[in-house]
């Protein structure tokens, strides 16, 4: 009985160690969601539709074709920005879910793999590709003078609207699919913790009530024992006072 109340207490402090760690996940959890919407925010196509009006207007305030160039590369410049911040914002959350992972794999041996790391250079890549050939076909367009600003301006629009707005809708769609599916190996490795705790405890608390059980039937044994021990010796008693009392006569006689 000492040892299954030893597992219980054991599994006990087991189970309270492994909820505190539950609660911190959910802290954790809870900046996980603030820093994943900072990500897709960064990333996301109302930002970037946002950035290609605002080119627009830059664009037909210009007076110059120079004009035009620096609207253009300071266009790509905010985009380049936004990716770099989305970029450093998923090597932040990815830190983070990896670090969580190591401290319950050291403290509660959960075995879990971290996901693959969100990695936008592909998506850079070819954002530096539409620059350089924006600037190149900006060029060869000629001055003003030759196109009109309004029609330089919609030869722009039309080379990003092909070459960089699904680019960018795409790597909105993949931002999108990693924040959900994360952390779902760690929320299952923690479910399934959780069970298995909640399980050995059931286990050791029916092998505990069964022990007392058991204790206290031996209990009622040890009783009923000292009971009928304690009636034999009255029987035992009257037995003895039952031959005397036939005794005595024939003695009486016998002397």
């Amino acid at each position: 009985r000492s040892r299954v109340a030893y597992l219980l207490r054991k599994a006990q402090a087991e189970k309270e160690e492994f909820d505190a760690a539950l609660r911190r996940y959910q802290a954790t959890r809870a900046v996980y969601a603030k820093q994943c919407r900072e990500l897709l925010d960064a990333v996301a196509v109302s930002r970037f539709r946002f950035e290609l009006t605002d080119v627009r207007h830059q664009m037909e305030m210009a007076a110059f074709s120079s004009d035009l160039k620096e609207r253009i590369e300071q266009f790509f410049e905010r985009v380049f920005a936004l990716v770099d911040r989305a970029q450093a914002k998923a090597k932040e959350i990815h830190e983070m879910l990896t670090a969580m992972m190591r401290q319950l794999e050291v403290e509660h041996g959960i075995d879990c793999r971290a996901p693959a790391p969100l990695d936008f250079a592909a998506a850079r890549a070819s954002l530096e590709t539409a620059r350089t050939l924006a600037l190149r076909q900006l060029a060869s367009w000629g001055t003003m003078l030759v196109h009109t600003k309004s029609g330089v301006i919609e030869r722009f629009l039309s080379l990003v609207a092909s070459e960089v707005q699904h680019r960018w809708e795409a790597m909105h769609r993949e931002a999108a699919t990693w924040v959900r599916q994360a952390p779902l190996p760690l929320e299952a490795a923690l479910k399934e913790k959780k069970t298995e705790l909640e399980l050995r405890m059931n286990g050791i608390v029916r092998v505990h009530q069964a022990a007392e059980s058991l204790e206290s039937q031996l209990a009622e044994l040890r009783s009923e024992r000292e009971r009928l021990e304690q009636q034999l010796q009255r029987l035992e008693a009257i037995q003895q006072q039952g031959l005397e009392a036939i005794a005595r006569p024939l003695l009486e006689r016998a002397a």
